[in-house]
């Protein structure tokens, strides 16, 4: 089903914080986030370290890993991901290639643009947020999979 254009007028919302616009795009990118109210949690505009992405993109049915990337070693395969630019104060989704020289990016207000491979490594800090849909029973937590794999609570016939 396609996004109608006002699925994407929360986006242009200056209350949500943009890493949570940002995320459920992502989810909407992976079809795991079909639109509606954004999910956000407290703190997330103020904290892009690796356990608030995490958790938002918990939220958005997807998993979180942030790692340092040289732009050239971020596989299209990756896409998309997002880039913190600007010494990580902000952020864009690098949505795919657009050419040899250029990429599509996204912003977190749903806008789209075709940006110089040049600019972007000028911005960019060099850290990536990967994200992909959560694996089919990986939302049973830790705590569960190890009580369920302890002697005590394990199952005797």
């Amino acid at each position: 089903m396609p996004i109608s254009k006002s699925d994407m007028e929360p986006y242009k919302s200056p209350e949500i914080p943009a890493s949570a616009k940002a995320l459920s795009l992502v989810g909407l990118h992976h079809g795991v986030f079909l639109g509606g109210d954004i999910p956000t949690f407290a703190g997330i505009e103020k904290s892009r370290s690796k356990a608030a992405w995490r958790k938002g993109a918990r939220l958005n049915h997807l998993t979180a890993r942030k790692r340092k990337a040289r732009l050239d070693d971020i596989a299209e395969s990756s896409f998309p991901v997002i880039l913190e630019i600007d010494g990580g104060r902000n952020f864009v989704i690098l949505k795919e290639k657009a050419g040899e020289s250029e990429f599509l990016v996204q912003f977190p207000d749903s806008r789209e643009a075709p940006v110089s491979r040049e600019r972007l490594a000028r911005r960019y800090s060099g850290t990536c947020v990967y994200l992909g849909p959560v694996a089919e029973g990986a939302e049973e937590g830790l705590f569960r999979r190890l009580l369920r794999g302890s002697r005590l609570f394990s199952r005797t016939q």
